[in-house]
């Protein structure tokens, strides 16, 4: 029963990158990691929830990243 659900969050999570991606102005703030001392960007989502986002000089994809998923200080 969680696999379903957990499918959905990741689907959730791949378009909130992808709009991220497209947005030309981004409304946050720069601030490193507490857990890898990365620095991130804190972007205020659409939902009212912020969220870490890695640099696009900082991924492998060059793109738009959540922070979360590539952060080795997060379990």
């Amino acid at each position: 029963m969680a696999v379903p659900i957990l499918k959905k969050i990741e689907e959730n999570e791949e378009r909130r990158n992808d709009k991220m991606n497209k947005m030309k102005e981004r409304n946050g703030y720069t601030k490193e990691c507490r857990n890898c001392i990365t620095r991130i960007w804190m972007q205020k989502c659409s939902d009212g929830y912020w969220r870490a986002f890695d640099f696009p000089i900082n991924t492998l994809s060059g793109k738009w990243e959540n922070h979360k998923e590539n952060c080795p200080g997060v379990l």
